[in-house]
């Protein structure tokens, strides 16, 4: 896959670097886990009930929420600016 250029934005490093933020606001601990380009997937974080957590990752990129017995919960795409994914209770 050839490499892409990406337009630069205040949020981003000179690498295309980007920081979200996912919060847990089940009652559950989920799991996020970052879409492999090529296909599967990487399991980063466990958030626990209330918990929130900070990811480092490229523009573009999706990641996957899952619940304790991997059912998902949704999907997040991140974008050039910084993202906040709220996982709500229900």
């Amino acid at each position: 896959m050839a490499p892409t250029h990406r337009r630069r934005s205040p949020e981003l490093d000179s690498w295309g670097w980007n920081r979200d933020s996912f919060t847990n606001q089940r009652r559950e601990t989920v799991y996020i886990s970052w879409m492999r380009y090529g296909g599967g997937s990487k399991r980063y974080a466990s958030l626990a009930p209330g918990a929130s957590h900070t990811q480092t990752t490229f523009s573009n990129a999706y990641w996957l929420v899952t619940d304790g017995k991997g059912a998902p919960l949704g999907y997040f795409k991140t974008t050039e600016k910084i993202g906040i994914a709220v996982i709500p209770e229900r």
